[in-house]
């Protein structure tokens, strides 16, 4: 079976796991040339979210007539969401290996803003002894946690956040019971969520659906000691919203890995948001570990579909 790899992370631990599967005839490419040119009788397609532009989508209808299962190296589906599959291809994505550092990225967030962090790094900037920011200070003991979007990430965020003595309530497509929350809501509940929540994480997509889910109408519902966590994708969030919402006191505090467009540009109003930290889409990172971990999280999927025996992680596009 012919498998095209397009590794843009993770190679070395890749490669070294498509060693050890046997029958298997391994493309390694770059860029869209390259893989137009290993595609034909190929039945696998390897490759980040992030190279899945409207010309590779277009090669892929053109070449890839023998192309039966693309398996994301990320969390994130975007690119196939947008630019689409050829007709038949199932599409996975690789979220359960990067779940544990984005639940780890998101607590830290949190902590930081509760435990006012950012003043406390000013303060040791200007060997400065000033107190005044401890009126903000809480804990996270008995606090509401909304999680608007509980799959792999969500549950990974829960599981941390529970022996803090949080109350989660999960936000999701269906209301059905899921590890580690307390309650799970449907998102036409999101408003009277938000209204609960002392801190919300958005571990959702980015879909059509999901597009500035968190607006200013949506804001406005949230408590004004409430601190918004986004390690999910920028356009969940209306950021000229959040950007008013932070200024005006309408929450208290924001954490954002992602942003709409990346990087930020210098001249947007976030950065002098008051309260706010914002990370360079870093959340995902976990070194060496993290990069075995995806590796063998795709080896095995990879080997599922060469057996027959069904691919996991499969997306809705």
């Amino acid at each position: 079976m012919k498998i095209v790899l397009w590794p843009n992370l993770a190679k070395v631990e890749l490669l070294e796991r498509f060693g050890k599967i046997a029958g298997i005839e391994l493309a390694v490419v770059e860029g869209v040339d390259g893989l137009i040119q290993a595609m034909p009788e190929a039945q696998v397609l390897v490759i980040g979210q992030s190279s899945y532009d409207s010309r590779l989508a277009e090669a892929l209808r053109d070449h890839g007539k023998s192309l039966r299962f693309i398996q994301l190296l990320t969390a994130g589906y975007d690119g196939p969401q947008l630019h689409g599959v050829p007709p038949g291809v199932a599409v996975s994505n690789a979220g359960d290996s990067w779940s544990p550092a984005l639940a780890e990225h998101a607590m830290t967030l949190m902590l930081s803003l509760i435990r006012c962090m950012p003043q406390i790094v000013a303060n040791h900037a200007k060997h400065g002894w000033e107190r005044k920011f401890t009126a903000r200070m809480d804990g996270m003991d008995g606090k509401t946690l909304a999680i608007i979007g509980y799959g792999s990430i969500g549950r990974e965020v829960a599981k941390r956040a529970k022996p803090f003595g949080m109350h989660v309530i999960g936000v999701s497509r269906t209301a059905k019971p899921k590890p580690h929350a307390d309650e799970v809501q449907p998102v036409s509940q999101l408003h009277s969520v938000l209204a609960r929540a002392d801190v919300i994480v958005l571990a959702a997509p980015h879909t059509s659906e999901t597009e500035h889910l968190i607006d200013a109408r949506a804001l406005s519902a949230c408590k004004k000691n409430a601190v918004l966590i986004n390690v999910a994708r920028g356009g969940l969030i209306d950021q000229a919203a959040l950007a008013d919402a932070l200024k005006s006191g309408t929450i208290a505090a924001a954490g954002l890995d992602v942003t709409d467009p990346e990087p930020l540009p210098p001249g947007d109003p976030l950065w002098d948001s008051p309260n706010l930290i914002i990370s360079p889409h870093v959340a995902g990172v976990s070194g060496a570990g993290g990069r075995v971990r995806l590796a063998a999280f795709i080896g095995e999927n990879v080997e599922r579909f060469i057996s027959g025996q069904g691919v996991t992680h499969t997306v809705t596009l």
